[in-house]
Order: structure tokens, then C-alpha cells, then sequence
């Protein structure tokens, strides 16, 4: 006879444990059988994998809780490494929208595959090594969503190429010496230079021996490049213009 099924004990209390329908890890009792192991009732129970699995384990074994008694094999690998300490147990930790439910049997580079409950309610699938990483990896992808659209709110206006910010702001920049904008003091051709930047390109309006002929054709350029966009852009509603 097999040293593992002996026949029923006399402890009748141990032997009719009812354990119906009542769940250890991922098993899950659903009738007990005429098998005796350990002194106690031997029961069939159905792991909750996608195999949804037949197994059978005592009543001291479920009861017991020893990881490899609690599933039918599906989480040999995972829980074999956790007890060893491969894997870093994270259940239930929260990184940035993510909380991690579960290792599963996937692996990147090695890495152990957790498989993560975002704030939104999504899954996702994430490493140790991305979770700690931070930024993006942090959530199913909702985070990275909320951000650029936070970004997008400080982003200057660009219309057709061109920010409606700078050019409808009057400052002048910090190396601007002429104290007109567009104007500058060419050395090569010992004269002034006018310019315009449009649509990300910079057109020469021309060099002037006077600095108010200079200044007066930036003018025009701006009312024939910039003010058209501008009013366009304040009829529209849009901010800086």
C-alpha cells in the first residue's frame, strides 16, 4: 500500500472538514472524495488558471498553505523563484498609477513580467526594472497622456510654423543693440540689415545706409507677414496672439 493514502482516521471531526466551495490560493474546493492522505479527507478541487485544472489535496494540505499545495502546477515556476528570492515579491505595491497584482510567465531580458492594475482601472504588463524606472512606464499609459496634455497647455501657439507669441510680443532680444527688432548693424556690409523670421525661415529685406529706413521696412514686413496671422489667430481665440 501507497504511504501516502491510508485508510480514514478515526478522528471523525478531521475527516469530515467541509471545505465546499471554499478557496486556498488558487484552488478551489468542490467535493470530497473516498481518498484519505495525511489522516484527512482528500478533496477535488479546481485551480483557477486558464486551464481551470482538476487537482487533488488533503485538507491538511490546503489548510497548510505551502505555495506548490495551493495551485496545479500553473505557478510552479513563478512561486519556485519567489521563495528562492529571484523574484522581488512587489504584490500590492503602488508605483506612480500602477499596482502590481501578479507575476505571470513572461519575461523580458530575463526580467519577471508583473501584470499591473492602473489607476484608471486598465491592465497593463510592466517589469520590476520599468515600474522602478518611473515616467511613462509608471502607467498603462494614461500618465503619459495626462502629462502631454499638460505640456501641450505651456507649448507657445505655433500656426503654419510660426509662434504667435514672439511675434506678437514687442520685446526686444538680449543682443539686440540696434533697439529696433529685425534690425542689426552689419559689419561687412558697414550698414544697416533688416530681417524677418516667417514660417521658420529668415527672409533679408535689404541693408539701409539709414537705421530709420531700416526700421521702416521691418515695419512693413511685419504688417504684411505677421499681422495677417495675428488677427487671424485673435478672430480664433487662440492665447499669446
Amino acid at each position: 500500500m501507497p504511504a501516502a493514502l491510508t485508510t480514514p482516521p478515526t478522528c471523525k471531526k478531521q475527516c469530515n472538514t467541509n471545505l465546499l466551495n471554499q478557496t486556498f490560493g488558487c484552488l478551489t474546493a468542490v467535493s470530497p472524495t473516498n481518498q484519505r492522505k495525511y489522516g484527512s479527507v482528500v478533496w477535488e478541487c479546481i485551480c483557477n488558471c486558464t486551464n481551470k485544472n482538476v487537482v487533488y489535496r488533503s485538507a491538511e494540505q490546503l489548510k497548510r498553505t505551502t505555495p506548490h499545495n495551493l495551485h496545479c502546477g500553473c505557478k510552479e515556476n513563478e512561486l519556485g523563484k519567489l521563495e528562492a528570492g529571484v523574484i522581488t515579491d512587489i504584490t500590492n505595491q503602488t508605483f506612480g498609477y500602477l499596482t502590481a497584482v501578479s507575476p505571470t510567465s513572461k519575461r523580458t531580458s530575463g526580467a519577471v513580467i508583473w501584470e499591473c492594475k492602473c489607476k484608471c482601472g486598465n491592465l497593463t504588463y510592466r517589469s520590476v526594472s520599468n515600474l522602478k524606472a518611473g515616467n511613462e512606464n509608471q502607467s498603462c499609459g494614461c500618465l503619459l497622456s495626462e502629462i502631454s496634455k499638460q505640456a501641450s497647455k505651456k507649448k507657445t501657439n505655433l500656426i503654419y510654423g510660426t509662434c504667435i507669441e514672439k511675434i506678437s510680443a514687442q520685446t526686444l532680444l538680449s543682443n539686440n543693440k540696434s533697439g529696433i527688432r529685425g534690425v542689426h548693424w552689419d559689419r561687412n556690409a558697414q550698414k544697416w540689415r533688416a530681417i524677418i523670421y516667417f514660417r521658420g525661415k529668415q527672409i533679408h529685406l535689404g541693408l539701409f545706409s539709414n537705421i530709420d529706413d531700416a526700421a521702416k521696412t521691418r515695419k512693413a514686413a511685419e504688417d504684411l507677414y505677421f499681422r495677417p496671422v495675428i488677427e487671424w489667430c485673435r478672430g480664433e481665440g487662440f492665447v499669446g496672439a
